[in-house]
């Protein structure tokens, strides 16, 4: 009986030493399912669609020096970022953008013939597309869905004097520290071509904690991280 396997085993050996193996590319799943839609046209966010705010808010007691400094040079604040429109909308879009066409679930319309196409038709990139448009345009672009997005992110800045002791609680230094907290809020809605009604929605929000110290105010600041960048890769994980 051995005698009769053994050819077969000797056979399965080298027809496996001499298989030919191919890297199958596995698709991802779709993180949003639009059911049948799979051709979509993505719309800029407005500026005014994705608007940013800012707060600084100061704890704690400050030491003797400081506050004599306080007194002659008067109370000092952080300069605060004017956030009103400072993040580009048009940046979610793109990234949004890129993920779909990475994800190779859906196709997005070419930008230029999207833009060719809503200028034909008086209306805007980051535009809204009306009920009664959204057949039209989708036909003319050869979509089946219109996403739009909109959100709003904030800096809550906190900011206040620390002292280091040592284990016998004897005094050692005292510096500024800031906490500052980035929050971003972003909404998608996915809107039929065939009857400009909203098939699907989606809200994401990430935030991040970030935090600097230094001998005051000002140079704690200017050890944070940028703002700008903390907010892209919070964007670039939604």
């Amino acid at each position: 009986m051995v005698k009769k396997l053994l050819p077969i085993f000797t056979s399965l050996l080298i027809f496996n030493s001499c298989a030919t193996y191919v890297n199958v590319k596995i698709q991802k799943p779709a993180s949003i399912s639009l059911g049948n839609v799979k051709n979509v046209a993505v719309m800029d966010v407005a500026d005014d669609e994705f608007i940013g705010s800012y707060s600084f808010t100061e704890v704690g007691d400050a030491p003797l020096s400081e506050k004599l400094e306080t007194i002659i040079e008067g109370k000092k604040k952080p300069k605060s970022p004017d956030l009103k429109n400072a993040y580009s909308g048009k940046t979610i879009s793109d990234k949004l953008v890129t993920k779909l066409v990475g994800n190779g679930h859906y196709t997005v319309a070419d930008r230029d013939k999207l833009d060719k196409v809503l200028e034909e038709q008086q209306l805007s990139l980051s535009g809204i597309i009306s009920e009664d448009d959204a057949p039209e345009i989708g036909e003319l672009i050869g979509v089946d869905a219109f996403i739009i997005g909109s959100g709003k992110y904030f800096i809550n800045d906190k900011g206040g004097w620390y002292t280091n002791s040592n284990d016998k609680k004897i005094f050692k230094d005292v510096f500024y520290m800031v906490d500052r907290k980035v929050n971003v809020e972003i909404n998608f809605k996915i809107i039929s071509v065939e009857n400009g009604q909203v098939i699907a929605s989606l809200e994401k929000k990430k935030s991040k904690t970030l935090n600097a110290k230094g001998d005051d105010l000002e140079t704690a600041f200017a050890n944070l991280s940028n703002w700008q960048s903390t907010m892209d890769k919070l964007v670039n994980d939604i």
